[in-house]
């Protein structure tokens, strides 16, 4: 699992390009959040509860890369 401060340093990287790869702060949440926030585990391949808990996880990391 990544350590936070390197995906934070990665996405502030990442970031001082966003003219060029579009990656806003926002994408940057959609992808980094779940692997960030994992889900608790479950019997099934995807739990209902993860599936909604993706926007939230999303909006925390926006939050903190910002």
């Amino acid at each position: 699992m990544p350590c936070f401060p390197h995906v934070l340093f990665f996405s502030l990287r990442v970031l001082d390009l966003e003219q060029e790869n579009r990656m806003s702060p926002s994408n940057l949440g959609i992808v980094f959040g779940p692997t960030l926030m994992k889900p608790k585990p479950t019997g099934a391949t995807v739990s209902l509860s993860s599936l909604v808990d993706y926007p939230h996880q999303a909006r925390i990391v926006e939050a903190l890369i910002v």
